[in-house]
């Protein structure tokens, strides 16, 4: 529709037309922004390499020439019920955001670990760390983690001091996580 616009203005002047581009590039921007948005909304790796596999190439993808980040599994990770491995994958990115956006760190470390009763998720980093207890109601990524946590019937806990980096440790009891869908898959 703003290209037929434009296409009409053409005759009334270039500024006109110039503007409406400007609008219509600026447009498409943001068609393009929501499409990435719906797209993870569910990872598509999630999905084809379980959490695993995700978290791995999650890990990969924020190493930076800065801050080497690394995933390791203490244990093999069995395919998770759909809610339960994009909880924790959520979780993962925004605490491994979190470090790379504010921590400063050189080294972050993903370690994820499942037991007879729990799955645990811990996401480490040696960065500059902050008093947990002066944490603000506002600090959206640290309620939308902890949240995410609940909802699967978990524990949440944010481990900090300054200047010694931060841990965001997360426990699910594995009735709540485990595979719970037929062989669909």
């Amino acid at each position: 529709m703003i290209e037929l616009v434009r296409r009409r203005l053409e005759s009334l002047g270039q500024e006109g037309v110039v503007e409406l581009g400007r609008v219509s590039r600026y447009v498409d921007e943001i068609v393009e922004h929501v499409r990435v948005l719906a797209g993870e909304l569910r990872p598509m790796l999630l999905a084809d390499l379980g959490l695993e596999g995700s978290l791995r190439s999650l890990t990969a993808g924020m190493t930076t020439e800065t801050t080497a980040v690394r995933a390791t599994f203490a244990t093999e990770i069995p395919r998770l019920d759909d809610a339960a491995e994009l909880g924790v994958y959520r979780i993962a990115q925004e605490a491994l955001a979190n470090a790379l956006r504010h921590a400063r760190a050189r080294h972050v470390d993903v370690v994820l670990a499942v037991s007879d009763h729990e799955l645990r998720l811990e996401v480490r980093d040696d960065g500059d760390g902050f008093d947990p207890a002066e944490r603000r109601a506002q600090a959206l990524g640290l309620v939308s983690m902890e949240e995410r946590a609940q909802a699967l019937g978990g524990c949440f806990e944010v481990r900090s001091t300054a200047g010694k980096g931060t841990t965001v440790r997360v426990e699910i009891p594995w009735h709540a996580v485990a595979l719970r869908r037929t062989a669909s898959r």
